[in-house]
């Protein structure tokens, strides 16, 4: 998955701008600086290359199953021919 840009400097600029500590600010520049690095967030790529890939399947399963309904379709017709008697 992808990577959050964080400027840390820049956080910790805003909040010094609104009156907090440097050293709060630095502080809460961490804390928010590592929940990014654990959060596990899809990047539009990342959704992208899923939505291919489940296009792709789908695809797939559409071919199998007009394949399916072709045979059956001719079973059916096999049935058909089988059960018609001469007049």
């Amino acid at each position: 998955m992808g990577q959050i840009a964080f400027d840390t400097q820049e956080f910790v600029e805003t909040l010094e701008n609104v009156g907090l500590p440097k050293d709060q600010a630095k502080a809460i520049s961490l804390v928010v600086r590592k929940s990014h690095e654990v959060a596990d967030l899809a990047t539009k790529r990342d959704l992208e290359d899923v939505r291919k890939d489940l296009s792709a399947e789908i695809a797939d399963v559409r071919k199998d199953m007009e394949h399916r309904f072709e045979k059956v379709e001719a079973q059916i017709a096999d049935v058909r021919k089988d059960m018609e008697y001469p007049l």
